[in-house]
């Protein structure tokens, strides 16, 4: 398989975001698709190569149960803070490790259950409703009771429930948020926010 990549959309898409990695040179890569897991061996070609590969392939990863050549490969891209984008300067860009963190949460994802006679995926045992009135509506116009502020900062060993139970975040506020995961499928997340930084990974709880 040959997957084939243009250079001027990467370099595009880096002028844009401003967010440029330290430069590391990878023998071989692992690409984790979002709830499989393809085991092979895959040519990395540019559009504008001038030549082709030499030598035989190197065998595909024999990881299925030892994830450690995976996570130190995650652990060691890493976001090069000089290069583009805002430089250091004394009114705290960049100072990330002295910041104090407002809250805590410990995410723990669990596969589907049974809630009300419907399969429902859950984070600590609260699987999400929407409210009937829009949340963003009703805190326009003050309407009580569309949603609650008492999301569960850590997993609990309680009854799985549907709720419209939101994270009660503070302006401003800066969050650790640990996404844990002790099931064998890939979980995703979309985190939006004015920055989001991964700062750790590891295995356990």
């Amino acid at each position: 398989m040959v997957l084939t990549m243009k250079l001027s959309t990467l370099i595009q898409e880096r002028h844009i975001s401003s967010v440029f990695t330290m430069l590391q040179d990878y023998t071989s890569l692992d690409i984790h698709v979002v709830w499989e897991r393809v085991t092979g061996v895959a040519i990395l070609h540019y559009s504008n190569s001038k030549g082709d590969t030499s030598g035989p392939l190197p065998a595909p990863p024999q990881d299925q149960y030892d994830k450690t050549y995976s996570m130190n490969q995650a652990r060691s891209i890493r976001w090069n803070v000089t290069a583009a984008g805002a430089r250091p300067n004394p009114q705290g860009s960049f100072r990330y490790g002295s910041i104090n963190v407002t809250d805590v949460y410990v995410l723990e994802n669990k596969p589907p259950v049974t809630i009300g006679g419907k399969q429902k995926s859950t984070i600590n045992r609260v699987s999400f409703v929407n409210a009937a009135t829009p949340i963003r509506l009703a805190d326009e116009y003050k309407v009580q009771k569309v949603y609650t502020l008492d999301f569960p900062h850590r997993p609990s060993s309680g009854a799985s429930q549907l709720e419209t139970s939101m994270i009660n975040g503070t302006y401003k506020g800066f969050y650790e948020l640990v996404l844990q995961n002790n099931e064998t499928k890939v979980m995703t997340y979309h985190l939006d926010g004015y920055a989001v930084f991964v700062v750790g990974m590891d295995f356990g709880e």
